[in-house]
């Protein structure tokens, strides 16, 4: 059975974490310990829910390693602060605030892909029901928020990866991750060489700021005019 960390810092506000999901304990400023816990909505980059403990001064250490051993003991439920009860998991300890980071907007996006020919770069459109074997301005993404690519799959009708080097899908433009290609085979076996439908595993955590401009392409290996469908998940900051 996994273990959790609880806190309580009021008495309708109170907070139960997989241990596992603790990114870092770090002391931020004096008496003041900030302990950060991954999202289960899977939130985008450096967007964690934060417990933030009150502590005493130069006691930042003690508390590591009371948290830590408590992570590594016995039991699954593991209280570390009640500001209700005044129960702390060390004595060190005296309050907790607990900072909530909102879900952001998920939405499922698709891209038609068609006129897929061997050795020519064609371009994603974030406004056309297809893509363009040019880069045209109008057609490319400019992004209203900070996004990441948490789920992505291509479906053909046909085949675009041959027999040497597979297929390659780039995203480029992201001032957070700067380019991202996925090479078909380059891990495991190749999935395009016929019609089929796989994941992008490459272009998953892709993220992206506010304003950038991010340009989509697939340079087939193989074939001559196939179509193809490529679905992304993206998460949306609010």
């Amino acid at each position: 059975m996994s273990k959790y960390f609880i806190f309580v810092d009021a008495g309708d506000d109170a907070a139960c974490y997989p241990v596992d999901r603790l990114v870092s304990m770090t002391c931020t400023s004096n008496a003041t310990l900030e302990l950060s816990f991954e999202r289960g909505l899977k939130g985008l980059g450096g967007e964690h829910d934060v417990v933030t403990l009150t502590i005493t001064a130069d006691k930042e250490k003690n508390v590591m390693k009371t948290i830590s051993q408590a992570a590594a003991g016995r039991g699954n439920y593991i209280l570390i602060a009640d500001d209700v009860t005044s129960d702390y998991i060390d004595s060190e300890i005296t309050a907790c605030a607990i900072t909530y980071v909102t879900g952001g907007i998920e939405q499922v996006k698709h891209f038609g892909l068609s006129g897929l020919d061997n050795g020519l770069t064609n371009y994603f459109s974030w406004c056309s029901t297809n893509s363009n074997q040019t880069d045209i301005f109008n057609h490319r993404g400019i992004q209203p928020r900070a996004g990441k690519i948490i789920g992505a799959t291509l479906t053909t009708d046909g085949a675009i990866s041959g027999g040497g080097t597979g297929c390659a899908i780039t995203f480029t433009g992201s001032s957070t991750t700067g380019a991202t290609t996925h090479t078909d085979g380059a891990v495991g076996g190749k999935v395009w060489t016929g019609a089929a439908t796989g994941p992008i595993t490459s272009l998953i955590d892709y993220t992206w700021a506010a304003n950038d401009v991010i340009i989509a392409t697939v340079v087939p290996t193989t074939g001559t005019a196939v179509r193809a469908v490529a679905s992304l998940i993206i998460q949306w900051s609010n």
